[in-house]
């Protein structure tokens, strides 16, 4: 069984060791795309050479469907084209897979299935405690799936979404997706950090104009970190705020 891994990545050095390296327990190789980088994203990359192949992006603008659609298309068409792959696992450069082992168990016995979803857990103020109220507590994502194939020939598939937030599975397998079983966990570190939340929130209003007309636009990824987000409100997405102790 061939796996491969896709990953986008800008600035990614801060937790890009820990994703390729819990990658590499399940996937064969992993394709980056880089977008840009401008800290060691790249130099680290290197050193995961020839198990990880890197190429920069040739585009500029935000646009997040284009650019997962395109990282999909290369794996495909270019360097697998003459090497069929089984399974894809597309992941954040600042997501850590827990649980290789029971993917691999996963895929290998996930007949009639074309695409699978793995458990989120967010990580909120230290890396030993996630939180657990609202979206956050019961969060699965689809991240895995077959890239089909017909007699050699790669399909188009394409991920469909706004520039930002989009999918990570070709959108014609999304109804498809069932959860993984046994349970495979994600760890986020995208949120762990309260500064870090408070600079997504601004970047967020700045550039996520598509969603202006959500009914809490981000309010409950800053809840409690900022006094016009109350960690006791219920906003659509989460609260009351809640924590739990976490160890792996």
């Amino acid at each position: 069984m061939n796996v491969v891994g896709m990953v986008r990545v800008r600035d990614g050095e801060r937790h890009l060791l820990d994703c390729l390296q819990s990658m590499l327990h399940v996937c064969d190789s992993v394709v980056v795309m880089d977008d840009h980088s401008t800290d060691r994203t790249q130099e680290m990359l290197d050193a995961f050479a020839p198990r990880v192949h890197w190429f920069k992006s040739p585009f500029h603008g935000l646009n997040e469907a284009r650019d997962k659609t395109f990282l999909l298309h290369v794996m495909t068409h270019v360097l697998y084209h003459k090497k069929p792959i089984d399974w894809v696992v597309a992941m954040d450069a600042d997501e850590v897979l827990l649980d290789p082992c029971e993917l691999r168990t996963c895929m290998d016995t996930a007949t009639g299935h074309w695409a699978l979803s793995r458990r989120i857990l967010t990580l909120w103020d230290s890396p030993c405690q996630i939180r657990v109220d609202g979206i956050y507590g019961n969060l699965w994502r689809p991240s895995i799936f077959r890239p089909a194939c017909t007699d050699g020939v790669w399909r188009e598939a394409s991920l469909y979404g706004p520039n930002l937030h989009c999918g990570s599975v070709p959108t014609d397998l999304l109804h498809l997706a069932v959860n993984c079983d046994p349970e495979v966990r994600v760890l986020h570190y995208g949120s762990m950090l309260r500064n870090d939340r408070i600079a997504k929130y601004k970047w967020y209003l700045e550039h996520d104009t598509q969603n202006l007309e959500n009914e809490d636009y981000y309010q409950h990824a800053v809840q409690g970190d900022l006094a016009q987000f109350p960690a006791h409100f219920i906003y659509r997405h989460g609260g009351p705020l809640k924590l739990e102790e976490w160890h792996v």
